[in-house]
């Protein structure tokens, strides 16, 4: 989860010079786990280095070859606990809307993700999606979904929004990258909304392509 952390903070900022202190402090790691995340990035050829001595710092060298590789790294683990609830509203924007202050009113914190997450930031790229995923972090799904006073519910049974326990904090408000909306949503950074979209397959995969395209790349 560390690493996964780590990593993710350095492609969201993809011309930044790292040293190991720098990414300790924008990842919230140690010195020592920031050491190892970028030996395993220098280990898949992801970093170039400049200069020398106490000037030397590390630069991503591929951006789009480090974020297949995320994907693939988060992909292998195992997936978020889930729990699935409804919460009245006419359209998604409102539900994105409603979602944020409930959550702002049951001091939950939260990163509004996938498809959601993209229309959040102002890419419509499922017309049709009406599910909102929104990862929490300072307490696990289940318990999210009492203090948000939602009714629990199965996918497919009247279920609208689907929390997702945000271990490691990849999607909260915290993570590098991570973007607060001028209507007050928090939203998770856009490598994981991508990485998320990719992780629920099928039509939300098939827009992930997409959404890397216009937000990402």
């Amino acid at each position: 989860m560390v690493a996964i952390r780590g990593i993710q903070t350095v492609v969201e900022r993809p011309g930044a010079p790292w040293t190991v202190a720098s990414l300790a402090d924008a990842a919230s790691l140690s010195t020592g786990q920031a050491h190892k995340v970028l030996k395993l990035l220098d280990g898949e050829r992801l970093l170039e280095w400049k200069g020398g001595g106490p000037m030397q710092r590390r630069y991503l060298r591929d951006r789009d070859r480090a974020l297949q590789w995320l994907a693939s790294l988060d992909q292998a683990r195992r997936r978020p606990e889930r729990a699935g609830g409804h919460l009245y509203a006419r359209s998604l924007d409102d539900l994105i809307t409603r979602f944020a202050k409930r959550a702002e009113g049951a001091g939950v914190d939260y990163g509004v993700t996938g498809a959601a997450g993209a229309a959040a930031l102002g890419f419509t790229l499922l017309t049709t999606n009406k599910v909102l995923q929104a990862r929490v972090s300072n307490v696990d799904a289940v318990e999210a979904l009492t203090l948000l006073d939602l009714r629990r519910e199965e996918a497919g049974r009247g279920m609208n929004v689907e929390l997702w326990t945000d271990k490691g904090g990849l999607g909260a408000p915290t993570a590098e990258g991570a973007r607060v909306t001028a209507g007050g949503v928090c939203v998770a950074p856009r490598t994981r909304i991508w990485i998320d979209m990719l992780r629920l397959g099928g039509r939300d995969a098939d827009a992930a392509a997409l959404f890397k395209e216009q937000a990402i790349d």
